[in-house]
């Protein structure tokens, strides 16, 4: 029956947003005083060539941007529309991985493909879960929060701790 996989989605959806919400104050970017004269230091590839602060404060602000937008899903509308969900929550996963790209900080570049790999995963879930009406991927997505919010204060605690 159409409804079911349609209250399935919206309850997944309506768990994960309402969660998100509380995510998107994580990656602040707070760093302690004097991290941003502080080069980071080599990685096995050669030197990094961006600062541990300048990747921090880069990548914060697309995971803030990103925390946002997944916060600001409607659950009704996109139960109604879950290919556009999936869209716009993967149209995310993707300005997160185009964000990491562009660090030239390999310890930062590692944590935030962190985040990335948790936030694809739950792409993926999301399609079952919204579009699928799986009841099984709907529960996990349940647990997106805490694994988005673990990696997130991952990605933070670096930061904070360079």
């Amino acid at each position: 029956m159409i409804r079911r996989p349609l209250a399935v989605g919206a309850t997944a959806l309506a768990a994960l947003t309402l969660s998100t919400l509380t995510l998107s104050g994580c990656a602040t970017g707070a760093l302690p005083p004097g991290a941003a004269s502080s080069p980071a230091p080599a990685t096995s590839a050669g030197a990094d060539t961006q600062t541990t602060s300048d990747a921090c404060a880069a990548m914060t602000g697309v995971l803030t941007e990103v925390g946002e937008d997944v916060a600001s899903i409607d659950p009704a509308a996109a139960a109604k529309d879950p290919a556009g969900t999936r869209k716009r929550f993967q149209a995310d996963v993707d300005r997160i991985g185009a964000a990491v790209d562009e660090l030239g900080n390999g310890r930062i570049r590692t944590a935030a493909q962190q985040v990335q790999a948790v936030y694809a995963k739950y792409a993926d879930v999301l399609t079952k879960a919204v579009q699928d009406g799986d009841p099984a991927a709907a529960a996990q997505l349940l647990q997106a929060p805490k694994d988005i919010g673990d990696a997130t204060r991952s990605f933070d605690d670096l930061c904070a701790a360079s």
